[in-house]
């Protein structure tokens, strides 16, 4: 049995790795209130040589691009200081480790990014994703980097966007949609399993975990409408300057995931995945 450390366990993407977890593989969960803080660095190396893990699996992180902007000490903390720490164990140890990244590392003005595509974060979200990955190449060049879109789940799943759009949509309760804000999103199960395919690869460097379709949020959301057999007049198109947020958002930052897709990652399309989200769970 391999043992694989996992940070954010109790997170979106770290329920979806723990619930496609291979037989062979068992999950040794870090998560926020368990008494191990990822910012506390001696804390946590004795943590990592109590369990001695086979692999790390790096999906903690200040993801709120609202709260990295309001508190950006706190975020880079666990966003960089953390992540680089982990890195270097890993590198010290030679054992796999994955970090995953965020399309924000983008400005939206280029897509579809490559995973080669040159870095121009907007907000400070993406500009300390950025500076992690940097520390992570730089320290352990053989560890792998996964960019992830925006992702969703099941209908009844807490923390994220699509529980609250399906209430509302359910309840006859209108929803308000970005027409110019354009992800490549992906099913959060989908996107588990792209995680533990880039280990089982043995693959290094940057990957592109984005979905198959190019799709602004008001597209997602009428999508979301038909599938549930709500009414689409729910939904309401808005702006992004509609809505002022404290961190700037990118309004294009579609991935292009050839690359993952010939090595075997397959995301259902939007369509299939929201029909598949309704049944799981």
């Amino acid at each position: 049995m391999h043992r694989l450390l996992l940070t954010g366990a109790s997170g979106f993407l770290g329920t979806w790795v723990q619930k496609t977890r291979p037989p062979n593989w068992e999950c040794l969960s870090i998560f926020r209130g368990m008494g191990v803080d990822l910012t506390a660095k001696k804390a946590v190396t004795a943590f990592l040589q109590k369990v001695q893990p086979d692999a790390i699996f790096h999906l903690a992180a200040q993801a709120n691009a609202n709260a990295c902007e309001q508190n950006p000490t706190a975020a880079w903390a666990i966003n960089v200081e953390a992540t680089a720490s982990l890195a270097n164990y890993a590198a010290d140890r030679s054992i796999p480790f994955l970090y995953t990244s965020t399309d924000m590392v983008f400005d939206g003005k280029k897509a579809p990014y490559a995973p080669d595509a040159p870095t121009e974060p907007i907000n400070t979200y993406g500009r300390q994703k950025v500076e992690a990955e940097r520390l992570v190449l730089a320290a352990y060049p053989q560890a792998t980097i996964a960019r992830l879109p925006l992702m969703y789940g099941v209908f009844s799943q807490e923390g994220n966007f699509l529980a609250q759009w399906h209430g509302q949509l359910l309840a006859n309760q209108p929803i308000k949609a970005f027409t110019d804000e354009f992800r490549t999103c992906v099913f959060g199960g989908d996107a588990a399993l792209g995680l533990w395919l880039l280990l089982h690869q043995g693959v290094s460097g940057i990957w592109h975990l984005g979905g198959q379709e190019r799709l602004s949020r008001y597209e997602f959301a009428k999508m979301l409408a038909e599938v549930i057999g709500a009414d689409p007049q729910l939904v309401q198109a808005i702006r992004q300057a509609e809505l002022p947020m404290a961190a700037n958002r990118p309004a294009d930052v579609s991935l292009e995931s050839s690359s993952a897709f010939a090595l075997g990652y397959a995301p259902l399309g939007l369509k299939a995945g929201l029909e598949e989200a309704q049944y799981i769970f």
